[in-house]
């Protein structure tokens, strides 16, 4: 999981204990669509809400959905899928940038699952692009890109950068006293404009620039092997989805090592798949890796307190929620690992499976790790 999509939606992960509505909509380009979709759950949302709210009650809190019915600006400008999600003083509507289904969830947390799969396919990073005339830093993720911003070189170290095979030695020392200067600068505007240093960042650019950067930078998430060995801001698109790419196959693979190392710890009978001394684990924050199908759902109630678990045929009520989700998420904030993954992938084809923490499982753990790391 990527702790600055954590960040971003913890407001949504960290909401306990109240009534919250969650809708997921699917955008299919059509504004019109969208507005009734809404409808659709809202209708559904009032058939839980009732129970439980007066008419002012309800009102007061489907209002600014309903709001969105009226006033379409908000919608049209979400490019992805949409999510929204309302609870006492709280209202966020935001594009989801993974497959959902239209849906509506009334329960005591937040329903989560999307949110989970899209922090762990996605994630920032940005890029520095470096050429004779400056440095231009852009911040992404898989679906948006924006510059944030650029810094031009002095002209006297442009003109050395660009003639850098003719100059005469005292030439190459000066270039090399200023160099240091400006890229040492670029290498503290970097850690300026990050709020977090644990975004990756790609450097691009010509190599008699990068490698001098390389040599003097100080930003912990840079990545130590330029992506391309020139940069144009003409041709950033071409880059962006070379990283792009390069990120996704490494989600895969780590996806695919999770995977691997439950598949052995479930091997060496180092797993716990029954629902209720799971849940009681994650109840007490025992819960160290843990990985729940994305696509099944276990309707129910946990008790916050002993973990004891209630599981219901079908969404019964207001309290009731995906029990799975709800693991995740307490999971998560307790600071353990969480995967979405198919039902099939999980070992025995379970719906739930966590690694615990104890003294004796800890060296499972380390054990599991660098079976993985042999198998590579």
């Amino acid at each position: 999981m990527t702790y600055e999509k954590r960040e971003e939606l913890s407001p949504i992960l960290e909401s306990q204990n109240q009534l919250h509505l969650t809708i997921y909509l699917e955008n299919r380009g059509e504004l019109a669509d969208l507005k009734r979709q809404i409808e659709m759950c809202l209708s559904d949302a009032a058939v839980f809400l009732n129970p439980v709210l007066s008419a002012p009650e309800m009102e007061t809190l489907l209002q600014p959905i309903r709001g969105l019915l009226d006033d379409g600006s908000i919608l049209i400008k979400l490019k992805g899928n949409v999510g929204i999600f309302r609870s006492g003083q709280f209202f966020r509507v935001m594009s989801i940038p993974v497959d959902v289904k239209r849906s509506t969830h009334v329960a005591s947390s937040f329903h989560v699952k999307p949110l989970l799969r899209w922090m762990q396919w996605d994630s920032d990073f940005m890029v520095l692009g470096l050429d004779s005339d400056g440095a231009y830093l852009y911040l992404g993720t898989q679906q948006t890109l924006r510059k944030l911003d650029s810094a031009l070189f002095p002209n006297k170290l442009a003109a050395l950068f660009r003639n850098e095979g003719n100059l005469s030695v005292r030439e190459l020392a000066v270039l090399k006293e200023e160099a240091q200067k400006a890229l040492k600068w670029v290498s503290e505007w970097i850690n300026q404009t990050s709020n977090n240093k644990q975004i990756k960042l790609f450097v691009a650019g010509a190599p008699n620039i990068v490698n001098r950067f390389m040599r003097i930078q100080d930003y912990k998430g840079t990545v130590r092997a330029p992506v391309a060995e020139s940069f144009s801001e003409r041709k950033i698109s071409g880059l962006i989805f070379q990283i792009r790419s390069l990120l996704r196959a490494q989600r895969r693979q780590s996806l695919r090592q999770a995977l691997l190392i439950f598949q052995i710890a479930d091997h060496l009978k180092k797993t716990e798949g029954n629902l209720e001394k799971i849940s009681r684990a994650a109840m007490r924050g025992r819960v160290r890796k843990l990985i729940v199908a994305e696509n099944h759902e276990i309707f129910g109630k946990i008790n916050e307190k002993t973990g004891e678990v209630s599981v219901h045929p079908f969404d019964l009520d207001h309290e009731d929620d995906d029990i799975l989700d709800d693991l995740a998420q307490k999971v998560l904030l307790a600071g353990g690992e969480v995967y979405l993954a198919k039902q099939q992938d999980i070992p025995s084809g379970r719906s739930i499976l966590a690694i615990l923490k104890s003294d004796k499982r800890k060296s499972a753990v380390r054990e599991i790790s660098e079976v993985t790391a042999a198998v590579g």
